[in-house]
């Protein structure tokens, strides 16, 4: 085995590519099986290469290079996940409340903030973990060997279903909303039909368009709406994504949820990292991951070279998972399906890489390993640490805010054909009205109003504009020592709600 690493560190070389630019974070899982029922909890090491050079001479207390993030569990990071969804459906329903109620004076007030009529509180599903292969975070100019995809946020800020009655307590969108009497909003559309001649009367437009409208009141009570969900709602929209994002840790349940926050999580700034995987050793999961990596492998589009690397680049850590219990049986058996994963005929194979790579042109720093298929890695999916170790790879949840231009419903979310239709007509911005004909009859009462369908006249801007950050999940894998993406500077930026974190003391209970 011990030439086979040289084999592997002399084909490294050859195969490196300059990364000089990146300032690497590399990764160290403690990932022993002993330690779990000692009460251990595995954990990541991230050591920042450039900081560790500059801290090289200095005191280690003020001038820190490395540090520890307990891995948090997958179903926590769903949970997580779920809850920054829940977010930003309040915001939206409480933003779009708030411009429709002050718009529809004064029958949406006595509805909605007197009456108190809502469907009750947001309960979105779990999402499902999907990894994040994101073309931007490949070096440039590589044909990506699968194709990429976005976060797993991406197209899913908006409502599960949108319908005509609030999701959110009218308390939500309520707040200082009074309801005016003064000045009419609206005179709508009426006929006077006399009921013996059939002689009928209707105003200009009747049905559809109301005999006065009053636009002024309309566009002021519609842009303060908008100014108040942009100043009061989206902050608090902010401090309910933190609020989703504090730690969650409870090792007995499984349920451990320990975020870092790198910089900052505002757009370009940074992100707020949590390392994730598979902590219960449980056969059945760890064989998924296993099956998950190795359908990788089997698709990917490589050129002839890498192609005939790949097996035995990858198949010697399927070999050493076929000897660590409970990992062994899918291991091996995947072994198989490989094309066998014999140590010599690995070392075959890389002796014969290595006596056709070229060794010229060579400048340091390089990315670890084959750089080209070290990239597959970011394809591998959350799974037990002792996996992520052997294959030299981590994974992390993140959380990120990236500016947004677009309206409310958003619509570059993910719609079923027709969905974006029915949420439009659901949510166009508008004043209600009820067109009425007035009947004469020749007895009392005399005049009977008898009401017809409300109709819906559209207020511009008709559909809300949203020009403001909105917050991103996603689940990434990274190569070791390869740049996580997203990452900038250092740990621990001036986030409200995060601020003056001792992540040591905090996570010291799983750090033991």
């Amino acid at each position: 085995m011990r030439r086979l690493l040289a084999i592997l560190v002399f084909i490294s070389l050859a195969w490196a590519q300059d990364f000089s630019r990146d300032d690497y974070l590399h990764s160290f899982p403690d990932q022993r099986l002993e330690l779990f029922p000692g009460g251990k909890w595995p954990y990541l090491g991230l050591t920042r290469r450039t900081r560790l050079e500059q801290c090289r001479n200095q005191d280690p207390r003020t001038c820190r290079y490395e540090w520890w993030l307990p891995f948090s569990t997958t179903e926590a990071t769903r949970d997580v996940a779920r809850d920054m969804r829940r977010a930003w459906q309040r915001f939206e329903e409480r933003y779009w409340w708030r411009v429709q109620t002050a718009l529809n004076q004064p029958g949406f007030p006595l509805m909605f903030c007197t009456a108190g009529l809502s469907l009750g509180p947001l309960n979105p599903p779990r999402p499902a973990i999907a990894i994040e292969a994101n073309p931007e975070h490949f070096p440039a100019n590589f044909p990506l060997p699968l194709p990429g995809t976005l976060p797993a946020s991406a197209g899913m800020h908006r409502l599960d279903t949108y319908w005509p009655l609030p999701q959110v307590p009218t308390a939500d969108f309520c707040d200082g909303l009074q309801v005016e009497l003064l000045p009419i909003m609206v005179i709508p559309p009426f006929c006077v039909r006399e009921r013996v001649t059939g002689f009928q009367w209707c105003t200009p437009g009747f049905p559809d368009q109301p005999l006065w409208f009053n636009e002024q009141r309309a566009a002021d009570n519609v842009r303060n709406a908008i100014q108040h969900g942009m100043q009061v709602y989206f902050p608090q929209y902010q401090a309910d994504v933190l609020q989703a994002l504090a730690p969650r840790i409870d090792p007995a349940a499984g349920a451990v949820f320990a975020p870092l926050p790198w910089q900052a999580h505002l757009s370009g700034t940074g992100a707020i990292l949590a390392a994730v995987g598979e902590i219960n050793p449980d056969p059945v999961r760890a064989g998924a991951a296993l099956q998950s990596i190795a359908d990788t492998l089997l698709q990917a589009r490589l050129g002839y070279l890498e192609r005939s690397l790949l097996l035995p680049y990858y198949g010697q850590s399927f070999r050493a998972l076929s000897q660590i219990h409970p990992f062994g049986p899918a291991a091996s058996r995947l072994c198989q399906v490989l094309g066998n994963c014999a140590e010599d005929l690995l070392e075959q194979a890389l002796r014969t890489a290595g006596a056709t790579a070229n060794l010229t042109g060579l400048r340091a720093p390089y990315a670890p390993g084959f750089w080209r298929l070290e990239q597959l890695k970011r394809y591998f999916p959350p799974s037990h640490p002792v996996i992520q170790e052997v294959f030299g790879y981590a994974s992390f949840f993140q959380a990120f805010n990236q500016l947004t231009l677009g309206i409310v419903p958003d619509i570059t979310a993910r719609w079923a054909p027709g969905e974006y239709v029915a949420a439009q007509l659901m949510r166009t911005l508008g004043y209600w009205f009820v067109p009425v004909i007035f009947e004469i009859i020749p007895q009392p009462p005399w005049i009977v109003p008898v009401p017809d369908l409300p109709r819906l006249r559209p207020v511009p801007p008709y559909f809300l504009p949203y020009v403001l950050e909105r917050t991103h999940y996603s689940w990434i894998s990274v190569p070791e020592g390869y740049l996580i993406p997203r990452v900038r500077g250092l740990p621990g930026g001036n986030i409200t709600g995060f601020a003056g974190w001792d992540t040591d003391q905090l996570y010291r209970y799983l750090l033991r």
